[in-house]
């Protein structure tokens, strides 16, 4: 199993941080606040229909989304070149902005590891050393443009206690053959961290806060995705 690892590439920083600047829009609160104190909010680049009012990401054993880019990633040609790079399909994209002082707990997410065929990517667009984030025992350091792959299944947490709003670029991506040959590189290996197996499901609360969300929304799109979750309650969690 890999824990983590750094994907052998270093983005513009710069240009990063300006087309975040440059945007306006309301940043969202991440659905599940019994994760985290403070602030932990999004804005959705590529979501579910396209929409701007959705930071859901949903594992790819929930069938039937139709992720599609928003207005947002049309106004950041930057990173929208950022998330090209990638040789693979992309699910959810979003810029998860955790504010100075808020602390998202420990927790683990549903079946997001390159082992049951999902890789999400961290690409830190504004951080600082005072940002501490803890893969189970291990802190894991980010560097702004820096691009890092983490093995969420395993208990992680963050604590942000630096002057700066931390901002990350992450991008979920399913896994292909050309994602598994590149995995395979000795420049992907060299800096691989590999531990016991380990995959969590996604917890009961977390599952319902989901599906109550989804049913505020009140789209087609919404309901048929709360009906998919919904039947994940009808199984052992």
């Amino acid at each position: 199993m890999i824990r983590y690892f750094r994907w052998p590439v270093t983005f513009d920083a710069a240009k990063l941080k300006q087309e975040l600047n440059l945007l306006t829009a309301e940043w969202q609160g991440h659905y599940n606040k019994s994760h985290y104190e403070g602030d932990w909010s999004l804005l959705p680049l590529r979501s579910i229909g396209g929409s701007v009012t959705s930071g859901f990401a949903v594992g790819n054993n929930v069938t039937g989304n139709t992720y599609q880019d928003t207005v947002l990633l049309k106004q950041c040609p930057y990173m929208q070149s950022v998330i090209d790079f990638f040789p693979c399909e992309k699910t959810s994209v979003r810029l998860m902005k955790l504010s100075t002082g808020a602390v998202i707990k420990e927790h683990s997410d549903h079946s997001l590891c390159v082992e049951e065929g999902e890789l999400r990517l961290h690409v830190p667009v504004q951080t600082h050393e005072d940002v501490h984030f803890f893969l189970e025992d291990t802190r894991i350091p980010m560097n702004e443009g820096g691009c890092y792959y983490l093995n969420l299944t395993l208990p992680h947490s963050v604590k942000n206690e630096s002057p700066v709003d931390r901002v990350h670029l992450v991008i979920d991506c399913l896994v292909n053959d050309q994602i598994k040959q590149l995995l395979d590189e000795p420049a992907f290996r060299e800096s691989m961290q590999f531990g016991k197996q380990r995959v969590e499901k996604r917890d009961e609360e977390t599952t319902r806060r989901m599906i109550e969300e989804l049913l505020r929304q009140d789209t087609p799109a919404a309901k048929q995705l709360a009906e998919e979750l919904g039947r994940e309650l009808e199984q052992p969690l």
